[in-house]
């Protein structure tokens, strides 16, 4: 949501007559569509593993943290991983990428409470077990003062207000990002449609990510 309508944006100024259908999937969706040759190609932010799929990365987008007033974590200027705890973090629901690299985030570099089995949402309020297929409902609770998010950096250069963007803390070194990639079958008759998609979602991705005093 924070990248394809700039992407699509400069496709269609550039390349008017280039004809693009766009679905959102799960990964495992996503591969069957490659093979099935009923996708050209797809966008990914977790590693594929799979002989038949060639997959060119595209840009490494860093975490930040979206942190309410009253979080624990409130005023500090810099997180590190090591202040995460999963007791306190919502988290989207089961078969997210995102929660899943949260989640392992939080067990290998965390603190040891972490290490426990997370509670859908996270459990932030002491009392609420939620579950959220969307990461904009995760950001609404953290603005009206409820626990704290992790959010992709391609997420903050869309926040439209001042009292947004206080919420935002980066994280010190080393940061923890994810890489997102373009994934395709490794012989395809539409490779450089593909390729002219694929560097102009690298083109967009940077110029977001440079600008981005946040990150």
């Amino acid at each position: 949501p924070y990248l394809l309508p700039r992407v699509l944006e400069v496709i269609s100024s550039r390349y008017s007559a280039l004809e693009l259908i766009v679905e959102e999937r799960t990964t495992e969706s996503l591969l069957a569509g490659l093979r099935d040759d009923s996708l050209d190609a797809g966008l990914v932010a977790t590693a594929v593993d799979a002989g038949d799929i060639a997959q060119l990365p595209l840009f490494r987008e860093p975490f930040v943290g979206y942190v309410s007033t009253s979080h624990r974590l409130a005023g500090k200027s810099v997180l590190l991983v090591s202040d995460l705890s999963l007791g306190d973090l919502w988290l989207l629901a089961e078969g997210h990428c995102l929660r899943t690299q949260v989640v392992t985030l939080c067990q290998q570099r965390g603190r040891k409470r972490a290490t426990s089995t997370p509670r859908k949402g996270g459990g932030c309020t002491g009392v609420a077990r939620f579950e959220s297929g969307n990461l904009e409902t995760l950001k609404r609770l953290v603005e009206r003062g409820s626990g704290m998010t992790l959010l992709p950096a391609l997420a903050v250069a869309d926040l439209a207000t001042d009292a947004q963007r206080k919420l935002v803390v980066p994280f010190g070194d080393p940061v923890p990002s994810r890489e997102v990639a373009l994934v395709r079958r490794r012989t395809h008759y539409r490779e450089r449609l593909v390729e002219v998609v694929a560097g102009i979602v690298r083109e967009i991705a940077d110029s977001a990510l440079t600008h981005n005093p946040s990150v």
